[in-house]
């Protein structure tokens, strides 16, 4: 599922609220049998695979900044070796997974880099800035459901 700038995965509950109908926008609409809850995606793209099809996809992922597994030092390593700028790295979801053009633009001011600086030049301590604004600004989005890029 890529959402994009506008995708929504929307979750209604029957027994308090009113399930609102789908839109041309939705490309998935999901009803559980026995609670009633419903899900609308809408989404950019949408492709339904088998779980071959899901390890690939992941396989071909960088590291995600919500998840416990990831391996900043891993990733630092694969910046630190390359030639692109920080910029493109963080756009690269090979490298870093989640970040769009909001999110790096904020992330690279916060830690005090040019867009343009080649990956091999960022630094250690440049670079753990780098992870740590990704993380925390990725986290605020999550739970808030919103790209929040102003700090309280």
């Amino acid at each position: 599922v890529h959402f994009g700038m506008a995708g929504v995965w929307a979750v209604f509950d029957p027994r308090k609220e009113e399930v609102p109908g789908t839109t041309d926008t939705t490309r998935l609409c999901l009803e559980h049998a026995e609670s009633g809850m419903v899900s609308h995606l809408s989404a950019m793209t949408v492709q339904l695979g088998d779980e071959d099809f899901y390890r690939a996809k992941r396989a071909g992922l960088g590291h995600d900044p919500l998840r416990d597994d990831a391996d900043p030092d891993h990733l630092f390593e694969r910046v630190s070796g390359s030639s692109k700028s920080i910029g493109a790295l963080l756009m690269d979801q090979s490298y870093f997974c989640g970040p769009g053009n909001i999110y790096r633009a904020e992330i690279l001011f916060k830690a005090g880099l040019h867009p343009n600086t080649p990956g091999r030049e960022v630094g250690r301590a440049r670079f753990d800035l780098v992870w740590g604004h990704t993380v925390d600004l990725l986290r605020r989005g999550f739970q808030t459901g919103s790209i929040l890029t102003v700090d309280p």
